[in-house]
């Protein structure tokens, strides 16, 4: 019989010794041993939490004894909350019984970790961006791609510079004590399951502890004897310094004495850009 057909016959011809013939043929028997078509199903990628239409442009034919029933997809649905390869077969019959069954692989992708810097207490930071006291410095990880955190690691530089993290650590939050003054910036580097990295430097947070030179005051007036005034005193403030934050302010407690005294104490205050 001829393969994939629909008009395979068998005749018997038959004749006896009296030379009479009968002609006997069957009924039309078909074959088909052609699988049946899937097309549209090649491997894709999602990103996470995607909604993904498994049957979205997948078409299915049988040329020769046609479809039997609908197609089969299993799982019916993709879970996109975690990323990975998840398979999915497509199966479909036709009526000779032939069944095409086909995997395809979805991919769940997803952006790398995110990492966000903010100070534990932003009040230790004054408006000139300077701390006077240590203070801690919370890098928080968020994983993007619902598999965890596989690896996590810090570093802290005291300097404007980045630094290479290198000090292990777990959990998706990581904090920095900062007591060293000048210049001072965190970094952390994270990679989650899905094996994607991201690096991040915290900005720059500048510390100075350390009291300004206090500024001075010289006096304008008439000295008499004995380092006595005899005119009114006008007090003239000399500024401080400061080599680490920079001056802000030097006052004087008064600014002038007009008034007779025995006695009279000046207080020259001198106040950095910490504060």
């Amino acid at each position: 019989l001829e393969e994939n057909s629909t008009s395979n016959q068998v005749c018997v011809l038959a004749t006896d010794n009296n030379n009479t013939s009968n002609k006997i043929c069957s009924n039309n028997y078909q074959i088909d041993k052609i699988l049946p078509t899937i097309n549209g199903i090649g491997d894709i990628t999602v990103n996470r939490n995607e909604t993904v239409d498994l049957s979205n442009g997948v078409t299915y034919s049988d040329t020769l004894s046609q479809i039997d029933g609908t197609l089969s997809i299993t799982p019916s649905t993709v879970d996109t909350s975690v990323t990975g390869v998840k398979e999915v077969t497509y199966s479909i019959k036709d009526k000779a019984g032939n069944v095409r069954e086909v995997v395809r692989r979805i991919t769940v992708d997803a952006d790398a970790p995110t990492i966000v810097f903010n100070l534990v207490d932003s009040s230790v930071i004054n408006s000139n961006k300077w701390a006077k006291k240590d203070f801690y410095i919370r890098a928080t990880i968020t994983d993007n791609s619902g598999s965890g955190i596989k690896s996590g690691s810090s570093c802290t530089v005291n300097s404007s510079s980045e630094c290479t993290p290198s000090a292990s650590f777990t959990g998706t939050t990581k904090d920095f004590l900062i007591t060293t003054e000048g210049s001072n910036r965190a970094c952390v580097e994270v990679t989650d399951n899905n094996n994607k990295t991201s690096k991040v430097c915290s900005d720059t947070y500048n510390l100075d502890k350390t009291a300004p030179t206090a500024g001075t005051a010289n006096f304008s007036g008439t000295l008499g004897s004995n380092n006595w005034y005899t005119t009114d005193v006008t007090v003239n403030v000399e500024n401080g310094s400061d080599s680490l934050s920079g001056h802000a302010s030097t006052t004087s407690s008064i600014a002038s004495i007009t008034s007779n005294t025995a006695s009279q104490t000046v207080t020259i205050t001198t106040t950095d850009k910490a504060g």
